[in-house]
């Protein structure tokens, strides 16, 4: 019996160790996650640093590429303008070229009037002939240089038109990086904000396991204390157990009664004189008996996730409940107030 007494007290003293034990190695696994929480977000915000910067160069290259395109625009309008005003003046010049031609046909009339006619004077055509001759050709000359100033600015026209095109697209691929960086550093933010989210859960149950070790520890204590006055109690009980033994007469059993009264503190029924050792063998067994710590409670069965505690429920049961939560596979999160669409945005977000 007193064996049993020792093994129970052994089983006693080492239960709360292992639990202690099991809850620090929890601690440190909590802080240590902690720790490669804030290692992550510190190189995110880093990051989300060299993003923001890398958007202010990109907003003031997109700010140049849009001054340059509106000074192309300023150009091609006045280059559109000073076509508009090279076309009046080809229309001119062609209208001028149809009246040369003309006054070449009336030319060539009067050349044919002044071959029949003979008595006409024929200083006075050939004077005329001559200014008229001199008057085509410049004519001629300023319409060849007219041309080529139209050609120049078609080319000129051209050639801006093609740099307004480049210009466009240019600015149109800044405006999409811009957009792809804006869009990464919203993800970028959204994914510190779940960071500082977890690592504050994280706090908060590092702080309830220290107060959970606390209290472990304090129970340890008490059970500690109360498996050592029970080691004195059984060593007052082997001591006046050997003492019945060694003591034979009926008046050394019912002084030995009084001295386990004495040192139990226990209550023990009045013995007559007459009682033999065997009687007081089943009081001492009985007494024994009383001090056996009660039996171990019945595990309570606790949530991984949420931690929430089922007493009175089976391992199939906890682990219905445990497939009914929605776990993000990355940060372990619980997203059961998560719309579909936003819990796969936060899951797909763990992947960039």
């Amino acid at each position: 019996m007193l064996r049993v007494c020792k093994s129970q007290l052994t089983s006693l003293s080492l239960f709360p160790q292992d639990k202690y034990e099991r809850v620090l190695a929890k601690v440190n696994q909590l802080k240590e996650e902690r720790d490669e929480l804030r290692t992550k977000v510190d190189a995110q915000r880093d990051e989300l640093t060299k993003l923001n910067a890398k958007l202010r160069e990109q907003e003031r290259e997109l700010s140049k590429t849009n001054d340059r395109f509106q000074l192309l625009q300023v150009d091609y309008q006045s280059t559109h303008k000073e076509k508009e005003k090279l076309t009046v003046e080809l229309q001119r010049l062609q209208s001028l070229t149809c009246s040369i031609e003309e006054v070449k046909r009336e030319n060539q009339e009067l050349c044919r009037r002044l071959s029949q006619q003979e008595t006409s004077p024929q200083d006075d055509v050939k004077v005329q002939y001559q200014g008229v001759t001199r008057q085509l050709q410049e004519t001629q000359a300023k319409l060849a240089s007219e041309k080529e100033e139209t050609r120049k600015a078609r080319r000129q026209a051209e050639v801006f038109q093609s740099e307004l095109e480049d210009a466009k697209k240019q600015l149109k691929k800044v405006s999409e990086m811009c957009n792809q960086e804006k869009s990464i550093n919203g993800k970028y933010e959204m994914q510190v904000k779940e960071m500082s989210g977890l690592m504050a859960n994280k706090d908060i149950l590092i702080e309830d396991n220290e107060k959970r070790v606390m209290l472990w520890t304090l129970e340890k204590n008490e059970l500690v204390r109360e498996n050592e006055k029970l080691r004195g109690e059984i060593e007052k009980l082997r001591v006046v157990y050997t003492s019945l033994g060694d003591l034979g007469t009926p008046a050394a059993a019912s002084e030995s009664m009084y001295l386990q009264h004495d040192d139990i503190g226990a209550p023990v029924r009045e013995t007559s004189a007459n009682q033999n050792p065997q009687r007081h063998q089943e009081n001492i067994y009985e007494t024994l008996d009383s001090i056996r710590p009660p039996q171990e409670e019945e595990p309570v069965l606790v949530c991984r996730h949420c931690q929430e505690s089922f007493p009175g429920i089976t391992e199939n049961e906890l682990e219905q409940h445990e497939q009914s939560h929605r776990v993000c596979p990355f940060c372990t999160m619980i997203c059961d107030h998560m719309e579909q669409s936003v819990f796969e945005d936060h899951v797909y977000g763990h992947e960039l």
